[in-house]
């Protein structure tokens, strides 16, 4: 018989006996046997539906006259369960189902290390659980490995006694994911100010860009390009991906053009692409990958790549400083992912718009100084204009 329809049968037939029944008595009413009566009204005395008193050495169980504990447990927002010492689970609200995956008529009742967790989940709630019972009331932070994503959770958990003698406890999982994120994203970003105040030139920038884009954006496919802002020609500089495989195979296609990096790409075939650059916001780009390249590179090989890698949407923004674009970051996604830090993203590009341009200036600056002998008349034509009328190409 369907547990939900014993525990059904079970409530009726206490309604009509509101002194009370045994567990034989409920058992020979509804035709079940003494053990599985047992069960259910275990079931429903966690969920707060009955409870029971002592009669000599028996327990006679009546209709709850009180809230049901379920009642409150289903109004938290938050993962939520009851196990008992035995490791049985008693009680666990839907939050706590729909997030580890499991069906709740297969996991109640059970005990934890007998329930199949999906594979995906780093640690199990066995794994946490059950260390929680040498311990006393106290709460700890833990992160949750879920299908290649991070979640986090102030666990709080309270020892308890059961009605029935036993030992138990009430685990509630807050989600601090959003906050741990936000001050993980701050660290982040005082890190990378730092280190882009104190790089050297011979630190490869583009490549540094390209590796903290993918710390932020795991599931990217990430392109770092340079522009130059008076002859809008962008090459790409460097690549990377979180996921070695991902960044393997996109490699893997990209060699079959050959040597992709510092080939020119010219903006001006894409319509005030610059000026959309300049923005410094995250927008979604053309999802062709023949488009995301300027047309720059063979069509045929552009649509080959994007079938075999499935690739999806795109975005890209703009390294902009001072009304210039100085870069852009590509991100470029497999279907069923998007991009996860979208305002954290955004304010470490515009740290790299500053630095890129200032390197700009550098580099300039240098090539003027070959061509006009010291760094301060450079810097003084840089700044002023030549004193003629000749046009400095630089």
């Amino acid at each position: 018989m369907e547990q939900n329809t014993c525990k059904h049968q079970i409530k009726t037939l206490l309604k009509r006996h509101p002194r009370g029944l045994t567990i034989s008595d409920i058992a020979s009413q509804i035709r079940i046997n003494r053990n599985a009566a047992a069960t259910y009204l275990k079931v429903l005395e966690a969920e707060g539906e009955v409870e029971y008193f002592i009669v000599g050495t028996g327990k006679i169980y009546v209709l709850a006259h009180k809230l049901p504990i379920s009642a409150l447990f289903s109004m938290v927002r938050d993962l939520l369960c009851v196990v008992d010492d035995s490791h049985t689970l008693i009680y666990a609200n839907k939050a706590f189902f729909d997030f580890f995956g499991l069906d709740e008529k297969m996991s109640l009742l059970r005990n934890l290390n007998d329930i199949e967790f999906d594979e995906t989940i780093i640690p199990t709630p066995s794994e946490i659980i059950i260390p929680l019972f040498a311990g006393k009331e106290s709460t700890n932070n833990i992160s949750i490995n879920k299908n290649g994503r991070f979640y986090r959770f102030r666990t709080n958990f309270i020892p308890v006694q059961l009605k029935d003698g036993f030992k138990g406890i009430v685990i509630l999982f807050d989600d601090i994911t959003k906050e741990f994120k936000h001050l993980q994203n701050l660290e982040f970003l005082a890190q990378t100010s730092a280190a882009f105040a104190d790089m050297g030139d011979d630190v490869d920038i583009y490549q540094y860009i390209a590796s903290k884009v993918a710390e932020l954006e795991p599931h990217a496919h990430i392109n770092i390009c340079s522009i130059d802002p008076h002859t809008q020609i962008s090459k790409i500089r460097a690549t990377s991906a979180a996921d070695p495989q991902y960044l393997k195979d996109f490699n893997e296609h990209i060699a079959q053009i050959g040597n992709i990096f510092n080939v020119p790409l010219d903006m001006n075939t894409i319509p005030h692409a610059l000026e959309v650059l300049s923005k410094g916001k995250v927008i979604e780009a053309p999802r062709s990958f023949y488009d995301l390249t300027f047309r720059s590179l063979p069509e045929s090989w552009c649509n080959e790549i994007q079938k075999n890698l499935s690739l999806d949407k795109n975005y890209t923004i703009g390294c902009a400083c001072r009304g210039g674009v100085f870069g852009n970051v590509t991100l470029i996604l497999r279907k069923g992912d998007e991009i996860e830090n979208q305002p954290t993203l955004e304010a470490f590009v515009r740290q790299a718009g500053v630095a890129l341009q200032r390197r700009y200036i550098k580099e300039k600056l240098k090539r003027m100084e070959l061509k006009f002998g010291t760094l301060d008349e450079a810097q003084q034509i840089l700044e002023n204009g030549p004193s003629n009328n000749d046009p400095i190409k630089i």
